[in-house]
This record gives structure tokens, sequence and C-alpha cells, in this order.
């Protein structure tokens, strides 16, 4: 239902940051039940959305908190996967 209204609605930025944190509650969900590979890629969907809308709207700052706990949350990921060095990128990115 989000996504199909993210996409009716593109100019809707709400919607557009619903989908994102769907797939934020998702993700973790994923991660909480060991399947971190599947974790791994639904945060990098929602990391990507959260890019694009803080890049549209720089100055919103709950997109640009959301996409700092996307980061995040990748990075937890990366870093139970063993993927140490994409995790240190990833948290790094979330500091900034």
């Amino acid at each position: 239902i989000r996504e199909k209204l993210a996409a009716d609605f593109p100019k809707v930025p709400e919607y557009r940051q619903g989908v994102a944190r769907t797939l934020t509650n998702l993700g973790m969900l994923q991660a909480d039940t060991q399947k971190t590979t599947e974790a791994e890629r639904t945060f990098a969907r929602a990391v990507e959305m959260l890019d694009k809308l803080v890049s549209d709207l720089p100055n919103v700052p709950a997109y640009r908190w959301d996409l700092a706990r996307g980061h995040n949350n990748l990075g937890t990921v990366l870093a139970d996967l063993g993927k140490v060095k994409e995790a240190e990128k990833a948290y790094r990115t979330a500091l900034e």
C-alpha cells in the first residue's frame, strides 16, 4: 500500500518516508530472526530511498535522521555477516 502511494504520488515525500520506515521495520524483523542476508538487502533498499529523499529535501531533519539510522542498521547487519569494512563505512556514514 505504501509503495503504491509513493509511486502514485511521488511529490508527497511523507509517502516515500513511510516506505523507507516500513522497510526499516522489515529489516529489523529479518535481522532479529537471523535472516541477515535478507536484512542487508532490505536495509540497503531503505538507505537508497532515504538518500534520495534527503537529496531532494535536505532541510528536513527527520529524513536525515532516518537516513543516519538506516546506515547504522545496515552497519549492524554487515558486521553480523562479517563484512567488517563495509560495516565500518556504514557506521561512519551514519556518524557524518
